[in-house]
């Protein structure tokens, strides 16, 4: 492996951990028992979220050149790796809207709604990273 496939990784891991904890904290949530307190909660949402950002700043990063990552842009109509990145941006999108929810709203019908948001825009997000391997 060389050194300008760590970001792939990274991104790879980070974002892929993140969700899997954004879905766990949810599953703990919505049961009837709350499993955290509303400050440990808030914490390890942060963390969460957190995470999955770095981890899809990260993926900017092999893009060849970080300075040029905006023309991922330009493909949005023809090119699978365009789509994918703005998939991932969405999920940030929804992502935050989620960590807003958690904190000042964490038992309401809209920590609901961007919960199943964001878990399909990663959904969404996920299965445009298959298209983009196996559409030539």
């Amino acid at each position: 492996m060389e050194i300008y496939e760590l970001p792939l990784v990274f991104f790879t891991v980070l974002a892929q951990w993140g969700i899997g904890g954004v879905i766990a904290l949810t599953l703990c949530l919505v049961g009837r028992d709350r499993v955290f307190d509303t400050l440990t909660m808030r914490k390890i949402a942060s963390a969460f979220w957190l995470v999955t950002v770095v981890g899809s700043c990260a993926s900017l990063a092999h893009l060849g050149s970080p300075l040029g990552a905006y023309r991922a842009f330009a493909g949005i109509g023809r090119s699978w790796l365009s789509r994918e990145v703005v998939a991932f941006i969405l999920l940030n999108g929804a992502l935050t809207l989620w960590l807003i929810m958690c904190w000042f709203a964490n038992d309401s019908v809209w920590m609901k709604a961007t919960t199943t948001g964001s878990f399909v825009y990663w959904a969404l997000a996920q299965y445009l990273s298959v298209l983009r391997f196996i559409i030539r």
